[in-house]
């Protein structure tokens, strides 16, 4: 043809592996930003990077240098250490979430009562709404 060869590409277990591990990383990250942990969210990005074949490759390309596998595992399981070190110093929001569950109690002569008054339910009256139910058929 035009002394155009095309390359055959091989896919490879690893190169699956890559691309399952590294979406899952990218919503993790994704998650961890919604929860505003963003120092850990930084973490799973590079995980990201480091995972993804067309990302590592551009970058790696342009910094001229590759990345082997067993690198490239021992540097996802130091970026996981650090997503885990850095997760772990997020402050705790779980007496906000438990003071806006509580209900609240007003007391009366040493009893609690809720505030909302009787805890008995209230019956509805169903004689007009069966009839209106039985022409609807």
């Amino acid at each position: 043809m035009d002394g155009l060869e095309t390359e055959m590409k091989k896919i490879t277990l690893s190169l699956i592996a890559r691309w399952i591990f590294g979406m899952l990383f990218l919503i993790a990250g994704l998650g961890t930003i919604l929860q505003g942990t963003y120092i850990a969210a930084f973490f799973l990005f590079l995980i990201v990077i480091v995972l993804i074949p067309p990302i590592s490759q551009l970058i790696e390309n342009g910094l001229n240098f590759s990345l082997s596998g067993a690198l490239r595992l021992v540097l996802v399981i130091c970026l996981l250490i650090g997503f885990a070190v850095a997760s772990s110093h997020t402050p705790s929001n779980t007496s906000a979430v438990q003071s806006a569950i509580a209900v609240p109690v007003a007391q009366n002569s040493g009893n609690t009562t809720p505030i909302s008054g009787s805890t008995t339910p209230k019956q509805i009256e169903t004689t007009e709404v069966l009839p209106n139910l039985m022409k609807m058929r």
